[in-house]
């Protein structure tokens, strides 16, 4: 079977087209020499094969848009962009230093170049996590190295915006590469920055093993073991590192993203730390294929922590009610006695880090259900609007005074506490008008109107002027529907 050779075109554009310097899924690269400002050029194009496809197409002039917005030294620059036959390209700075890929065959680094290479890379991360910019594939093939040995990140192909539509990366595709991918990332959920922390910490363990931290023979098996499977200790692989190399690396490739560092700069400043670096191991390193536990005292007896029993120090429950005496570090996700003070594999102090995980927990906790009350109001505020806008309809009357008159005080909590208490002059005034509406319209048992009257006298003092505006016209509207709760408060509202 004669295998065709691809045909490199010999011009795109302006650009005169030298040699073909790779081919991914989404693009093929050129190195290519730009006439106009005599210059070597790095040219990206989109297959023609992918030109029928509205979604490559929308992602790749994304890239453009979204590598335009970053200003970082560390990310390499587009200079020009276009089409060439209705075939989209955009024109990047040529960097001959070749990809961390092709360095790490060679060999590992040094740990002082791995130190290096980290900080100028997590200064690009962060500053593109700050404008909402989540790389979501970052790898040693998207890290280049210009002239002078400095490293870029390069391909923001599948870059994900964390505010606004996102929708071209989603519809249940996985996308990324399974080597470099978080946990939270192969299994579907929403990502962030953190995110591309962990992906930085594979790079980080793969540099200084010269291997990575999980191999497997299908890209599901590697995702598995990602997501389950504890960070393995490099100090059996490279003994020679400062002992504090594993308590960061165990913390860049947490399993649960809480865990991780909050920004790439603070992993970068914990590798470079003396004090954390210098921080003697609590375990024993077994050797790298060594079968036996970390734990010094494995063999030692192990009382259990509800009925007192004494069982053996290898005993994975109690034997006589069961109760589990291994706990899962929340790290590195290694397995250790349920007496332990620190993990065996990454040495993290286990308690103090069960109390960040609550912490962390409980502030998820109270962030969700703020959502949910928020969205809660929102769908409120709509169905009531949807009821009101329906009684205008004389076949929709009916109905709607029906499910009007089952709104039950919750409803009016809401709308009252959102009147009272929300931050935006918007929702208070909307707020306002509903249960004015609601109220004016409708027989409203007395305690629940007074209620509202109070809610809405209060919001007469609003700072907002149209809020407290719209609260005196709903006050009109419900005296002047002739209820009495507050008599006089007509003429009141009448001489203020």
């Amino acid at each position: 079977m004669v295998k065709l050779k691809t045909m490199i075109p010999h011009k795109i554009g302006r650009y005169e087209i030298k040699a073909e310097i790779g081919r991914g899924g989404m693009a093929t690269v050129y190195h290519a020499y730009d006439p106009r400002v005599q210059r070597d050029v790095a040219l990206k194009v989109l297959p023609r094969e992918f030109l029928h496809d509205p979604n490559f197409r929308t992602r790749f002039q994304r890239e453009v848009q979204t590598v335009a917005a970053l200003e970082h030294p560390a990310i390499v620059p587009i200079y020009d962009s276009g089409e060439e036959d209705g075939q989209p390209y955009l024109v990047m700075r040529f960097l001959p230093g070749g990809t961390l890929a092709q360095r790490l065959k060679r060999g590992e680094l040094s740990f002082s170049e791995v130190i290096r290479i980290i900080n100028r890379l997590a200064q690009a991360l962060d500053e593109a996590h700050k404008l909402g910019i989540v790389h979501r594939d970052l790898k040693p093939d998207n890290i280049l190295f210009d002239q002078y040995n400095e490293p870029f990140i390069t391909d923001f192909g599948i870059a994900k915006l964390s505010e606004g539509n996102s929708t071209l990366t989603t519809s249940g595709l996985i996308i990324g590469t399974p080597a470099y991918m978080s946990p939270e990332q192969a299994s579907g959920e929403e990502i962030d920055g953190r995110s591309d922390i962990y992906a930085l910490g594979v790079i980080l363990f793969q540099m200084l093993a010269g291997k990575l931290p999980y191999e497997a023979n299908t890209p599901i098996g590697l995702i598995m073991k990602h997501m389950t499977q504890p960070v393995p200790n490099i100090l059996r692989i490279r003994p020679d590192l400062p002992p504090g190399c594993q308590t960061v690396i165990a913390q860049a490739l947490a399993k649960g993203r809480e865990e991780r560092y909050p920004t790439a700069a603070e992993l970068a400043i914990a590798l470079s730390d003396p004090q954390i670096l210098a921080a003697p191991p609590v375990f024993q390193v077994q050797p790298q294929d060594g079968s036996a536990s970390d734990h010094s005292d494995a063999g030692a007896e192990i009382i259990c922590p509800k009925c007192q029993t004494s069982n053996t120090g290898q005993g994975r429950t109690c034997s006589n009610c069961g109760y589990r005496l291994v706990t899962n570090c929340i790290l590195c996700y290694t397995p250790n006695r349920i007496d332990a003070t620190h993990c065996a594999n990454c040495g993290t102090d286990l308690k103090r880090a069960q109390l960040r995980r609550r912490a962390s927990l409980e502030a998820r906790r109270r962030s969700q259900a703020e959502r949910d009350q928020a969205y809660r109001e929102k769908e409120v505020r709509q169905l009531i609007q949807k009821l009101l806008d329906d009684l205008k309809d004389r076949k929709k009357r009916v109905a709607a005074i029906h499910q009007l008159n089952q709104l039950d005080d919750e409803i009016f909590e809401i709308l009252i506490q959102t009147l009272l208490t929300h931050t935006a002059p918007e929702e208070r005034c909307s707020a306002a008008n509903m249960l004015g509406q609601i109220c004016s319209r409708f027989e409203i048992n007395p305690p629940l109107k007074e209620l509202v009257i109070q809610a809405l006298t209060q919001a007469l003092d609003d700072a907002e002027t149209t809020v407290s505006r719209q609260a005196q016209k709903s006050l009109q509207k419900i005296e002047e529907k002739g209820t009495n709760i507050f008599s006089g408060l007509v003429d009141w509202l009448k001489g203020s």
